[in-house]
């Protein structure tokens, strides 16, 4: 295996990192969940706690690491396309939405078309009973995904760091590791502190209750992005690559189940989170280091990284909007059938997407 951080790599990460999202809205109760107490998941070994909340719990809620995760894997690739002289900005954005319009096109008319009077069994079984214009063009723009599927946050957020981060990448030129991680520490500082000193007043009032505000200044991982930025320019994750590679087996698995147990209690017991900007980078190297210990595990990794972009944008119909196939994924009632059920229902439609897009794309 390379000893430099390379794209393999960056997919074994996205594909833990999908994993951790569908963990995260599966396994973490909210509004999104049934309301029916028949489609309420059941935990296998509910008599393991930690700290009082179920593990299925912990874990659910730990999931949520999927944002700093892919928001430094961002800033990270968007710092090597800027060193090799490949950043354009204008490019980076027509991909998104590209991929973003891609399932966009397919799964709204279908959710209008065939799930617009379904049977309410959580908050969003109604979001298509109604068409508006309106709706449907800030939806397919990604100014407000809220009323369409609110998962798509987080391509507003990618937007928004791509134009920040280009901005950092030409002013911030010095090599001045000391320089850039003041810098970051400002970022962090503005976004999760300075900030909400002031939009909590009354003046700006609109502004907190914005779809911008509440996406990307109450997201704390999204400022990983900058970090990714960091740590590219200076080749941190190459370092920290061979530092696990020249471990042993037996030493790199247990340094990821003590660093995940260590990351596990920072976060969802001590609001660590605000510190995800610094800590991510660490908890993507002993991932790593654990994911390659075997070549399958490292496969099977860098296939769901393969397919986490269309998982990302798919899986919440499955498990939140679309209610026939709520239903089915909260049927068994088992929080483990009920996450192998939303990974098959999301692979097999990327799959699906991409085999269609590749037909029509060979046609042209």
């Amino acid at each position: 295996m390379e000893t430099t951080f390379n794209k393999d790599d960056t997919k074994v990460i996205k594909g833990l990192a999908i994993l951790f999202m569908l963990m995260h809205h599966l396994w973490n109760p909210s509004d999104r969940t049934p309301f029916l107490e028949e489609y309420k998941l059941i935990k296998p070994f509910e008599g393991l706690t930690l700290n009082g909340p179920t593990w299925f719990l912990v874990l659910g809620r730990f999931g949520k690491i999927c944002v700093p995760l892919f928001a430094f894997l961002a800033g990270y690739g968007l710092y090597k396309q800027y060193a090799a002289g490949r950043l354009s900005l204008a490019k980076k954005i027509k991909k998104l939405y590209f991929e973003y319009w891609k399932v966009f096109i397919i799964f709204i008319p279908i959710a209008f078309l065939f799930f617009r009077n379904q049977e309410e069994i959580n908050y969003f079984s109604g979001s298509y009973r109604t068409f508006h214009i309106n709706e449907c063009i800030v939806n397919f723009l990604a100014i407000d995904t809220e009323k369409y599927n609110g998962e798509w946050w987080f391509v507003m957020g990618f937007i928004i760091c791509c134009v920040l981060g280009c901005f950092y990448v030409h002013v911030i030129k010095t090599k001045n590791k000391y320089i850039d991680f003041a810098v970051i520490f400002l970022i962090n500082f503005f976004v999760f502190r300075a900030v909400p000193m002031f939009i909590y007043t009354e003046p700006f009032k609109n502004i907190r209750e914005g779809f911008v505000y509440n996406m990307f200044f109450k997201q704390t991982g999204i400022t990983a992005f900058f970090t990714g930025i960091v740590w590219a320019k200076y080749e941190l994750l190459d370092r920290g690559k061979q530092s696990v590679q020249s471990m042993h087996p037996l030493v790199r698995i247990f340094t990821f189940l003590l660093g995940s147990l260590c990351f596990i209690c920072l976060r969802t017991f001590n609001g660590f989170e605000y510190w995800d900007f610094l800590t991510t980078p660490f908890y993507i190297t002993i991932c790593l280091g654990f994911c390659s210990i075997t070549t399958l595990i490292y496969r099977v990794f860098r296939f769901l990284g393969d397919h986490s972009e269309n998982i990302w944008l798919t899986h919440s119909f499955y498990c939140f909007y679309f209610t026939p196939f709520v239903k089915l994924i909260y049927g068994s009632r088992n929080a483990l059938i009920a996450l192998a059920i939303t990974l098959a229902l999301s692979l097999a439609t990327s799959f699906l997407l991409k085999g269609f897009y590749k037909v029509i794309g060979n046609r042209k």
